[in-house]
């Protein structure tokens, strides 16, 4: 496995592609969760043995919601992170289930969550095996619907490239958008 070589500052989110894939159907606040748990992840070369403090404080300065709801946001993200399951493909082409999170952990201060292994490979290793999008934290946690970080990252991912196009029905299916959108 490559080790993690780039450095980032707080201020820039640099998550997997294929974490923000897995992601789509979970809620602003357990993507948020996610999305702050990566640097300090990084920071701290993670395992799942390790806990990692999301602190209630930050969440409602980052996310730029109120303290009080804050508590309760991130109680239930957490809860949801715990009971929530994604699958992949291995490098063997087999089909793999795993968890978000192993425990949470649900404290005054905040949420100690500890990851599962391969979530940590997703919120720790950025290299040319495992592609990555990078964006500035304060834009992309202040978004207040789940799939406006999602489509925010699909842009970011694209940017490079100068276009993006996407189809109404591609839109649909790629963000999990309801039907009642549509009238």
């Amino acid at each position: 496995m490559s080790e993690y070589k780039k450095k980032y500052p707080h201020t820039t989110i640099a998550v997997q592609n294929k974490m923000t894939e897995c992601f789509k159907s979970m809620s602003v606040d357990e993507k948020r969760i996610l999305i702050i748990a990566s640097p300090l992840a990084r920071n701290i070369n993670a395992t799942e043995q390790d806990e990692i403090l999301i602190s209630v404080n930050d969440f409602a300065d980052e996310c730029g919601i109120k303290i009080n709801s804050a508590y309760k946001q991130i109680e239930i993200a957490s809860k949801r992170l715990v009971d929530r399951s994604f699958s992949y493909t291995n490098d063997r082409g087999k089909k793999v289930y795993s968890n978000w999170v192993i425990d949470a952990t649900y404290e005054d201060a905040g949420v100690s969550l500890r990851f599962t292994a391969v979530v940590l490979l997703m919120l720790k290793v950025l290299d040319k095996l495992n592609p990555y999008t990078k964006y500035k934290k304060d834009i992309v946690l202040k978004l207040k619907k789940d799939y406006a970080i999602d489509f925010y990252h699909i842009a970011k991912k694209f940017e490079k490239i100068g276009k993006f196009g996407m189809s109404i029905d591609e839109m649909f299916t790629e963000f999990g958008l309801p039907d009642s959108y549509r009238d």
